[in-house]
């Protein structure tokens, strides 16, 4: 016992030393330095091209693009394709704005002008109608996709059944290359106040932002890379919440696409939308030993009065459940019960600390009088310390060879 409690202290120390960098109070990843290389985003109208067969948008650019010109260099932010496939499956049209529910049928209707595109597509059960409308002088695109239930019964929908493909062209090639015509695509699913925060792999503005305005987006998903080690991150789809549908009931998604000149501009247009609500945390990973609670604020233009705050502990089902769940989702997330969090109204702010009672993945959720929600994820993780010593003591109860003779163990 004493030679395992010397060799703990050893590898404790050895571990240490070579991990300095404290995990204490992680934040969100970097973003990359922005900037608008002399081409404000006030100052940007988009350049927007509709699939003469579906109405979808084949290229999203902005007028004012740092290469504009240049067709090897300047940045066409929908890179979707007619046709995706990728490890032997096959995804069909992930032009921006097709979906899987739709993309294999050809629209009933179609309409297109140079400002706008009207499509209706039916499907077994389901009509989807489409409209995307460039406004405001063309520094914003409108996207409204209605979903109705055309059949005589109820109709179940699971969370992806209804999505919706947002391709970003995010995709890594030679730097040189990349930094100019690619760029990076942060995507919040945060059901009723969603957002994708997408920037110039380079840094230079401007840049495109989407903001949901009707609907909820409960995940989004990647189809079309070939690894996971690609350079290519496939292509982008919102999914929506599990939902049924009565006959004739419909379900509407809306947003708004907006060029932006970096993150701080990018949250200065995302709250100025009246109808919006951001969740954040002071920081979004603490440690359990410090016994630090997390500050949560909700930022809003709206009156946030009467809202309530719940967190749930996540946990992950596994193979060994798999009897259990279907065999086919075997790693879904369970949520456990609501832990109600004592909220404060301050100068229209609504503010709350939450002290988790056990290390784990929480989501905190924010129901408005509307009941719309938002919601943030955070992590309560055990120290560095605590980390190494549990390894430790595993690798020596666990991962010893006590047998000089059992070698093939």
């Amino acid at each position: 016992m004493m030679r395992s409690k010397k060799i703990i202290g050893m590898l404790l120390a050895v571990v240490v030393a070579i991990t300095s960098i404290p995990i204490t109070n992680v934040t969100a990843a970097a973003q990359p330095d922005t900037k608008n290389a002399g081409n404000p985003a006030e100052e940007s109208k988009f350049l927007v091209t509709f699939d003469a067969q579906t109405g979808g948008i084949t290229s999203m650019k902005l007028d004012n693009d740092p290469n504009k010109g240049n067709s090897n260099l300047e940045l066409n932010w929908a890179n979707g394709s007619k046709n995706t496939s990728a490890n032997g499956e096959n995804f069909g049209d992930t032009t921006w704005g097709m979906g899987p529910l739709y993309n294999s049928t050809s629209p009933t209707t179609l309409e297109i002008t140079d400002t706008k595109s009207e499509a209706v597509f039916q499907t077994e059960n389901t009509k989807v109608e489409i409209v995307r409308e460039l406004k405001d002088d063309n520094k914003v695109i409108e996207e409204t996709y209605t979903f109705t239930n055309t059949s005589d019964s109820e109709v179940a929908y699971e969370e992806g059944d209804l999505g919706i493909y947002v391709p970003f062209n995010d995709y890594y090639e030679a730097s040189n290359l990349a930094t100019e015509r690619r760029c990076n695509t942060h995507i919040w699913a945060g059901e009723n106040y969603s957002y994708i925060y997408a920037v110039r792999m380079g840094g230079n503005g401007p840049h495109v932002g989407l903001v949901l305005t009707q609907g909820s987006m409960a995940s989004y998903g990647q189809v079309g890379y070939t690894r996971s080690d690609s350079n290519d991150r496939g292509k982008f789809i919102f999914n929506n919440d599990a939902m049924t549908l009565e006959a004739d009931e419909s379900y509407t998604v809306s947003w708004k696409i907006f060029a932006h000149d970096g993150e701080e501009d990018f949250y200065k247009k995302l709250d100025a939308q009246t109808n919006f609500v951001r969740l954040e945390s002071d920081y979004y990973t603490k440690e359990k030993e410090k016994g630090e609670a997390f500050s949560i604020t909700a930022i809003s233009g709206l009156d946030l009065t009467g809202s309530t705050l719940q967190a749930r502990k996540v946990s992950y089902r596994n193979k060994a459940a798999a009897t259990e769940f279907p065999a086919d989702d075997p790693y879904s997330p369970v949520y456990g019960e609501p832990i109600d969090i004592k909220t404060t109204m301050e100068d229209g702010k609504l503010s709350a600390e939450f002290q988790p009672d056990s290390i784990g993945e929480y989501v905190v959720e924010l129901t408005t009088p509307a009941g719309k929600k938002a919601i943030c994820k955070l992590n309560y993780v055990s120290s560095m310390d605590r980390l190494l010593e549990t390894r430790v003591n595993y690798i020596l109860d666990h991962q010893q060879m006590l047998d000089s003779s059992d070698k093939d163990r």
